[in-house]
């Protein structure tokens, strides 16, 4: 079953995601994301704008695949279990579905990182799919308790340091609803939502800096 796919801009690539894992056919080759992963299966995969390579995420780590060579650049180095890369989780899966963004020239990609430390766990009882029955838990973050922490960074396709964006206001009672790239590639647009959501501020922040300046300020009681 195929679950979500995509077209590159010139149609020349195509990715979609089933059961077995992400698919990429392109030149007439079909060929699956991240063989070597094991039983571990990248999600939230996009293609980059050119079709010529792909983000994805695995294990709260953001990685980049070369469709041409092959070759998988790792772009998150954090360890912690509490931290994931590139992939919205929770309260904020409504407001970010996609996690990352590439650049429009191909070169960058704009990802938000949530710490879910301090947030308490829900538990799930699974009597479906098997003879008896599992459980699962998970951060999840009911009324009036601690928020997962949420920041954006940049960080180039090729690897190497993340910038992150310098925004006011405490990550653990605001939401980063939207994050996009203006059109030359140049800068963020970043809208940040209050816990009580009455408040949303718009900023545009540098590439290269990651300064961020509030550009409009919209409120409703």
């Amino acid at each position: 079953t195929v679950n979500r796919y995509t077209w590159s801009r010139h149609r020349s690539t195509f990715l979609f995601s089933a059961e077995s894992g992400s698919w990429v056919l392109k030149d007439g080759r079909l060929r699956q994301l991240c063989a070597a992963a094991g039983p571990a299966q990248p999600s939230n995969s996009q293609l980059s704008p050119a079709g010529d390579r792909v983000a994805y995420v695995l294990e709260s780590s953001l990685y980049v695949e070369d469709l041409t060579s092959g070759q998988v650049v790792r772009l998150t180095h954090d360890v912690a279990s509490h931290l994931v890369n590139g992939s919205a989780r929770g309260v904020y899966s409504g407001l970010n579905a996609r996690g990352f963004r590439w650049s429009p020239d191909g070169e960058f990609i704009a990802y938000l990182q949530f710490d879910t430390q301090g947030v308490k766990e829900f538990t799930l009882v699974n009597y479906s799919d098997s003879l008896y029955s599992r459980t699962r838990s998970f951060p999840h973050v009911k009324p009036g308790e601690t928020l997962p922490g949420c920041r954006a960074g940049i960080v180039s396709a090729d690897g190497g340091e993340t910038i992150w964006l310098e925004l006011s206001g405490d990550p653990r009672n605001h939401y980063l609803c939207y994050c996009d790239w203006t059109p030359d590639s140049r800068q963020l647009v970043v809208t940040q939502l209050n816990r009580r959501q009455n408040t949303a501020t718009v900023f545009l922040a540098d590439r290269v800096s990651g300064q961020a300046q509030p550009i409009l300020v919209d409120r409703d009681d």
